[in-house]
Formats: structure tokens, C-alpha cells, sequence
């Protein structure tokens, strides 16, 4: 495994699977040592070459790890979209490996990087938590239950809404957010259907489009695709 500029080089023949897994976790211990020294940008670099490394043949619950390591890295440097989706990929793939804690660390540390802010929607916060205490179920590390512990008041400080003079509270923000998941709601209700929703929020449904196209465009997810709505042409029967 190569974690250099150069292209990632075909492992030898006598190279075995345990040592890729080692290599890669001593990369992983570098970039942990990297990141608790704030030198995000060296940090973010390793990690992103472990991503690709891993990406060519490295089994998922390292791939998880890694993509878990660099949304980390991408949350402190600021690129926070680049953060999500890694961190949600992470669990993604951890949990379609079966590696049920490395999907729950992932899943904290979207809420532990992003949780706090409006850059997640209250509900995903709450759901990623929630599905974090089911994979951890059965567990016994007890350093991954103190994590799910300590993400419990971050979740719950969201789902009680913005308090006035916190760091941060701005009134259109607050507005937002509680727009983002009425309609969210909505659509969760009526299996994405924007008629049915825009009726259950008193709207039209062209008036909902125009609100998801203008303002809500990180629920595009929750709504059933669009379909271009063919017209009628009929012929006059004297033609």
C-alpha cells in the first residue's frame, strides 16, 4: 500500500491482507496524530490518499475509518459539505459491511462535527443518533458508548430548537430550519408526494415547488422525482 504522491503501487505477491491492515492503521494513527496537532492540512492530504488507496481494494471497514478520519479533517479546515458527505458515506459502507461500531462512530461524528449547527437538518441529527444507539446495541466498548452519551445533549439541545442570545442565533436561520422541517414532515407523511404534501401544509403544490426549489434543496431527497407532465393534443374530430 503507497500513501506517497505517486500512483498506489500493486501490492507484492507476498503481501498479505493483515499487512495492509496494518499499514493502514498506522496511517490512520499519523493522521490522528496529525489532526490533534492542528496540521489539518498535512492531515487532510494522508487522509485523502488513504481514502484513495483503500478505494482500489481495501476491504470497507478500513474505507469506512478512513473516509470517517477525513470528514474530520474537512469539518476543522472548514469544507464542511466535503465533511458530510464523507462522514455519511462512512457509515454507509461500514454498515453494509456488517462492522456495526465503525457505522455508529461515523454516525457520531457527523453529529459530534456537525450536529450543533444548521448544516445538518434537526431531524438528520436526530435519526443519525438514533441509528448510532441501534448499531451499538449489543456492544461492549465503552469508549464508543461514552461517545453515544456524549452526543446526547448536542441532539437534544437541537430538537429544542434555537434559545434567543446563543452564539450564532440568528432569527432567519430559526425560521428556516423550522420551515425546512414542516415540510420535511410533510413529505416523510405523504411517501415524498409534493400534492399531497404542499395539501397537508395548506399550500399549492406549485406554491411548495417553488419553496423546495428556492430554499429547500438539501430535501430533494425526500420527494418523489419529478415527472415532465406530458399535454393532451387533441384533434378536432373535423380535421
Amino acid at each position: 500500500m503507497t500513501l506517497t504522491g505517486d500512483p498506489p503501487e500493486k501490492e507484492s505477491d507476498s503481501a498479505t491482507p493483515g499487512d495492509a491492515d496494518e499499514r493502514a492503521r498506522l496511517h490512520v494513527e499519523r493522521v490522528n496524530s496529525l489532526v490533534a496537532g492542528k496540521r489539518y492540512a498535512e492531515a487532510e492530504r494522508l487522509a485523502a490518499r488513504l481514502v484513495e488507496v483503500l478505494e482500489q481494494g481495501g476491504a470497507a471497514a478500513p474505507l469506512a475509518e478512513a473516509l470517517t478520519l477525513r470528514g474530520v479533517v474537512c469539518a476543522r479546515r472548514g469544507d464542511f459539505a466535503g465533511s458530510v458527505a464523507a462522514l455519511r458515506r462512512a457509515a454507509l459502507l461500514a454498515e453494509e459491511a456488517g462492522a456495526n461500531v465503525r457505522a455508529a462512530l461515523a454516525l457520531l461524528t457527523l453529529v459530534e462535527e456537525h450536529g450543533a449547527t444548521t448544516r445538518l437538518p434537526c431531524s438528520e441529527v436526530y435519526e443519525a443518533y438514533v441509528r448510532a444507539d441501534e448499531l451499538l446495541a449489543e456492544t461492549c466498548d465503552a469508549a464508543a458508548l461514552a461517545r453515544l452519551r456524549g452526543c446526547a445533549p448536542v441532539v437534544m439541545r437541537r430538537l429544542a430548537g434555537p434559545l434567543f442570545g446563543e452564539p450564532g442565533f440568528s432569527f432567519p436561520a430559526a425560521v428556516h430550519e423550522f420551515e425546512a422541517g414542516l415540510i420535511e414532515r410533510a413529505l416523510e407523511a405523504t411517501g415524498g408526494c409534493v400534492t399531497h404534501a404542499a395539501r397537508l401544509l395548506g399550500l399549492t403544490h406549485q406554491s411548495l415547488g417553488a419553496i423546495l426549489n428556492a430554499r429547500h434543496r438539501t430535501l430533494a431527497d425526500k420527494r418523489t422525482p419529478v415527472r415532465k407532465r406530458l399535454r393532451n393534443i387533441v384533434k378536432d374530430s373535423s380535421d
